[in-house]
Order: C-alpha cells, then structure tokens, then sequence
C-alpha cells in the first residue's frame, strides 16, 4: 500500500512536467484524454480520406522497456536524484517467480500506478519523430495506427515507424506472421485499407 501511496505522489510531481511535451497523438493513460477520444479521431481522419492504415502491434511492450534509455528520458527534465533513485527503485523491484528471486533488467512494473506514465515517456521520442516525418498517427498506450491517404504513403509510413523503432529500443519480433502482416521492429504491422 505504501508503495502505490509514494507512486501516487511521485506520478503527480512527474506527470505535468512531462505532460506539455507528450504529443497530441498519444490518448493512453493520459489526464483528459481516453479511448475514445482516439476513436474519435482515428474517425475523423478516416472521414477526411485517410483510408490506409498502419495497424501497429508492440511485441511484449511493458516488458520490454530499457531501464537505461527511460531514465536518460526521465533524466532530461527531472534532476532531483531522490526522484530518481525512487523511480530506479520501482523498475528494479525484485521479482519472485517460480521460487526464484529475480531483478528486471528491463520493463515497467505492470499494474504499477506509475507504469503508463513511463511508458508514454518511453515512446514520446517515438511520437515525435512520426509527427516530425508529417504521418498521422494515433496512440493508445502501445497499440497504435498510422492513417494514410494511399497505399504508398502507408508503406512509407511503416518504413518511417521501423526507423524511429531504435530510438525507443525495440527489437524485431520474432516468429510467424499471418499473411498481410510483417515482422518489424515495432512487433507486427498489418496494412489494410479501410471504408466507412
């Protein structure tokens, strides 16, 4: 309970300085935005012709977060090491599991109160560059779509989200794939063409 009471305090010191940077793009787990509201505009984009889309699937997202690169993100605009030492105290919580005692070398404690806001620092760098390239995309925690106008601009697309994938420190996912999808670094991305 102590642990939820001190994440609950360190979430609302975190939460608006990192709030003014996250990216109109990402609705998970964010202060007035939800589900809904990237339904609501993955429509309008729909609406407004942007019928190719870029359905992206995270292998493994919470589990696969880099302790390393998150706090150098953390780092950029929180100095106070306190706050720091906690956060590094709640990804490296030990684990028991099978009988065995274990530290995380990667991962966000799922369920953890400070988990989705880590995780969106985690794939801003990720938002960001997809907004930079000039793609429409809408994020919810780790399921994201990329909407298009054409086909090729979709491939196009997926390319730019493969090249922005190393920022975030994703790997390419391993195993089959169902026909219309391909293994990429973000995990698998299905390419379809969507009517209203």
């Amino acid at each position: 309970m102590r642990d939820k009471v001190v994440q609950t305090a360190l979430k609302m010191v975190m939460e608006p300085i990192f709030e003014r940077e996250f990216m109109d793009t990402s609705f998970g787990f964010r202060p007035g935005r939800g589900c809904k509201d990237a339904l609501r505009k993955v429509e309008r984009l729909l609406k407004a012709g942007y019928s190719w889309v870029v359905d992206a699937d995270l292998k493994s997202y919470f589990e696969t977060i880099g302790h390393k690169r998150l706090m150098a993100e953390v780092r950029q605009r929180i100095a106070d090491g306190r706050v720091l030492e906690l956060i590094e105290s709640f990804l490296k919580q030990q684990i028991l599991e099978d009988l065995r005692l274990w530290t995380p070398e990667t991962g966000s404690p799922q369920g953890a109160v400070i988990s989705p806001l880590l995780s969106n620092i985690y794939l801003h760098e990720v938002d960001k560059a997809m907004k930079m390239a000039g793609y429409e995309m809408v994020r919810y925690a780790d399921d994201f779509v990329i909407l298009c106008q054409s086909q090729s601009e979709a491939e196009s697309g997926a390319l730019a989200g493969e090249r922005a994938a190393p920022r975030a420190g994703f790997e390419p996912a391993r195993g089959e794939n169902q026909p219309g999808q391909h293994a990429t670094a973000w995990g698998k991305l299905r390419l379809s063409r969507v009517s209203l």
